[in-house]
């Protein structure tokens, strides 16, 4: 039987916090791969 090997999900942009969110959309519709951090309050 065949085996799939996954690989570690790739970003080409990391950004931390929502004060991002204009920029995360904007990359996204140009096709970037985005990650958005976002904490809780405590």
């Amino acid at each position: 039987m065949a085996q799939v090997q996954r690989s570690a999900p790739f970003h080409d942009v990391v950004v931390i916090g929502s004060r991002g969110g204009a920029a995360v959309h904007t990359l996204t519709k140009i096709g970037v791969n985005v990650l958005l951090l976002e904490a809780e309050d405590p």
